[in-house]
């Protein structure tokens, strides 16, 4: 695995967008972002690229569609999907994070590159599909690919991806793993960990909204612990927190 800089929010130089008064990010802006990202990267590296849920990442995830089109064929063909985390519920149910990717994308849908976690119709547990989406992300890269790009919600305790506050999950060191009790519906999850989600060259966190603003605080105070606000755990080489 690739060392990770230290680099956290506005504390060690990264970019912090100056918050605008909206409820929820205009989708047109993370977009942006990922067109760029992409569109900058090596001519002949695999481009992987980790998703979210929540209201800013379903309506960027929304996009894909549009996203892929936009793309020359020579850099969408080397995109590989991810998702930092994923309910652990029946295939077309709307709780997913992958709800409706195949529609969505179309015809630029690849199966070898949207890399979903298995669902409960498919798989008898969820720590039986943590374990498979760990050997999934093990097929490109030691332990896992490195990320060119991660993409995070947070939510107003701060938690990312299924790392919630005072959660084991949140110390472990497992590429993936399942979630048995989340304390937000559905209880059943799968979960990337700080070691994989920080091999990323560009991560950017989504925490629009007057409900995240105490948490957002307490991830660039100079001081404050992990275990009480799992955003502060983020890393990366360059990291925009947009509100």
């Amino acid at each position: 695995m690739v060392p990770c800089l230290p680099l956290l929010g506005a504390r060690d130089g990264g970019t912090v967008i100056e918050p605008r008064n909206t409820a929820d990010l205009d989708v047109s802006v993370i977009v942006n972002i990922a067109i760029k990202t992409l569109e900058g990267s090596s001519s002949s590296e695999l481009l992987h690229i980790v998703l979210t849920g929540g209201s800013s990442g379903m309506a960027f995830n929304s996009q894909l569609g549009d996203i892929a089109a936009a793309l020359p064929a020579s850099v969408w063909n080397r995109v590989h999907l991810w998702w930092g985390d994923e309910r652990f519920v029946p295939r077309h149910s709307e709780q997913r994070n992958d709800y409706r990717v195949r529609e969505i994308l179309g015809h630029y849908f690849a199966a070898d590159r949207v890399h979903q976690v298995k669902h409960s119709d498919e798989c008898p547990s969820v720590n039986h599909a943590a374990y498979l989406y760990c050997r999934e992300l093990a097929k490109y890269g030691s332990p896992s690919p490195r990320f060119t790009l991660v993409m995070l919600g947070m939510g107003h305790d701060g938690h990312i991806a299924s790392l919630f506050p005072w959660s084991p999950q949140l110390h472990a060191i497992e590429v993936c793993v399942p979630v048995a009790d989340s304390p937000k519906p559905p209880p059943e999850r799968v979960t990337m960990t700080f070691p994989t989600l920080n091999n990323s060259d560009k991560t950017v966190i989504f925490a629009a909204g007057v409900s995240k603003q105490n948490a957002l605080n307490r991830v660039l105070a100079d001081s404050g612990s992990v275990d009480e606000t799992p955003a502060r755990g983020i890393l990366a080489r360059e990291l925009e927190i947009l509100t």
